[in-house]
């Protein structure tokens, strides 16, 4: 039927969309005015027609945009959907273009549509959230399946002691950074200064944001019913100076991730690992609300909007939310606040660099871990480097390069500047 036909089209659109929004988020360059390569039709992707040239950012954001709207129109409500993607996925994603394209009143339309919707909002428990793609956070996600439809997180980012029936690991492939851990507030909202509480423990982190123990495993955490052995000689960190192997299985800063690890995963060599992926959350579009709002002046009221998020993940109406009173001001809080709430799903660096922070951010730094050695009856830490020397951001890093195969495969297509 034609509602049949219109409802494959949206959902190839909507694809279509989110496809080309990644490529404009890695490779269009403001400096040179230059998105990607628009194609509507399989035709015009001939080996005759291979030869073209980039479209404007303008036209590219606005293709995007045009998809989503089609979506939105044809795609059915979540309860009608059946596991495929309905409208208020298009919707999301229509918000999250639209704030990357600077047209932050469309993208504040976008977050109202969901808002009104009344099918989503916060859960009071943070950890809940990522358990499952059916709750009122996640507006759209990818569900997996143990046995069937599985991944390798775990395997992956799971510590070197959390030992499968198999006889194999964790790979322990990313530690959080100290830098990272120093970012969490205290318990009442208040921004953490460095003391001697600084290296997280099972006595001081009950003093901070509670995401913090969701988001972080620490020495002396207890993971899989076992205290993690996060210590010189520990199962958990056999503790190499950075850089000194290429592949040390463990981390090197003295933590490791919890949020998205699957802790009733027994064996993830032999069942794989099925937790879901949440790719739009209702956080994230009050979030983006908050910086349409400040960018149209209105500071007090993202100030609320972020008060609100603050409120329910600390659990607690008294607690500290900075002061907005300005564009920087705004940008500080909601940056901030981005990095805690959305870490590990993959929006830190695009949110620096769309934000042109990344070079102040990131360009000369040098971040650390926590060393714990055993003393006595306890441990005493020190912090150890986790770098090799300092990063680099040059400026062309604010637009990536076009690979060099579609240079040489397309002659009208112009590489980024500088690269």
């Amino acid at each position: 039927s034609g509602d049949q036909c219109s409802r494959i089209k949206a959902e190839i659109l909507v694809f279509r969309a989110h496809v080309e929004f990644m490529m404009m988020r890695s490779h269009a360059s403001v400096k040179d005015g230059l998105g990607i390569i628009l194609y509507d039709t399989l035709d015009e992707m001939s080996i005759a027609t291979k030869d073209t040239e980039r479209n404007t950012l303008e036209q590219c954001w606005d293709a995007i945009e045009r998809d989503a709207r089609f979506a939105i129109e044809h795609l059915p409500e979540p309860a009608t959907a059946a596991g495929r993607v309905h409208r208020y996925a298009a919707v999301a994603l229509l918000a999250r273009a639209m704030l990357y394209a600077e047209r932050y009143d469309k993208a504040l339309e976008a977050v109202t549509v969901v808002e009104g919707s009344n099918l989503y909002g916060y859960l009071d428990d943070y950890d809940s959230i990522f358990k499952s793609v059916d709750n009122s956070e996640v507006i759209w996600g990818f569900a997996y399946a143990s046995g069937t439809l599985t991944h390798s997180f775990d395997l992956n980012y799971s510590m070197p002691g959390d030992y499968c029936l198999s006889g194999s690991k964790g790979g322990g492939w990313a530690g959080p950074t100290q830098e990272f851990v120093d970012a969490f507030d205290r318990a009442d909202g208040t921004p953490y200064t460095i003391d001697g509480d600084r290296f997280i423990t099972n006595e001081n982190i009950g003093g901070r944001d509670p995401r913090l123990a969701c988001c972080v495993l620490y020495n002396g955490a207890v993971w899989k019913d076992r205290p993690l052995e996060c210590f010189e000689g520990g199962v958990d960190q056999k503790y190499m100076p950075y850089g000194s192997v290429n592949s040390p299985g463990n981390t090197v800063t003295g933590y490791y991730m919890r949020k998205l690890l699957d802790e009733s995963n027994s064996d993830f060599q032999l069942n794989g690992s099925s937790q879901c992926w949440p790719e739009y959350r209702y956080a994230e579009l009050e979030l983006i609300k908050a910086e349409c709002l400040a960018h149209n002046g209105k500071y007090d009221e993202a100030r609320v909007v972020l008060s609100e998020l603050r409120k329910v993940r600390f659990g607690r109406e008294d607690v500290a939310t900075a002061e907005i009173s300005s564009w920087d001001s705004a940008l500080d809080a909601i940056l901030h606040e981005r990095m805690i709430e959305l870490c590990y799903e993959g929006h830190r660096f695009w949110d620096l660099r769309r934000t042109g922070r990344a070079k102040a951010v990131l360009d000369g730094r040098k971040y650390t871990g926590v060393l714990w050695r055993p003393s006595g009856s306890g441990f005493v830490a020190e912090s150890v480097p986790a770098d090799m020397g300092a990063h680099r951001y040059p400026d062309n890093f604010d637009r990536f390069p076009l690979p060099q195969s579609e240079i040489s495969n397309n002659t009208k297509a112009k590489q980024n500047a500088d690269w």
